[in-house]
């Protein structure tokens, strides 16, 4: 898969109505936000999505090819990226 075609699936995957599945990710990362703060006693969303990411990362190092955890991976950073710009 190129990368261009993973970016678009990110894309695609992130912009849709993926919050009746899951919810919203700004309370998807808060929560989470909450529950890795109470863990490692500081974090806030972009924290969240990089560690997100990394469990993608972690699943891909580790597990057999899936595009899935690629495309994953690159929306929580494009959602770490939009977090950031709130944050400052």
């Amino acid at each position: 898969m190129k990368r261009s075609e993973v970016l678009d699936t990110a894309k695609e995957l992130i912009t849709q109505n993926r919050e009746a599945e899951y919810g919203s990710p700004h309370a998807n990362l808060n929560c989470a936000n909450y529950l890795i703060k109470a863990y490692l006693d500081y974090a806030n969303k972009v924290d969240v999505c990089v560690i997100m990411a990394l469990v993608k990362i972690a699943r891909i190092a580790t597990g057999e090819y899936k595009p899935d955890n690629y495309i994953d991976a690159a929306g929580y950073l494009a959602l770490g990226c939009e977090m950031g710009e709130q944050i400052e």
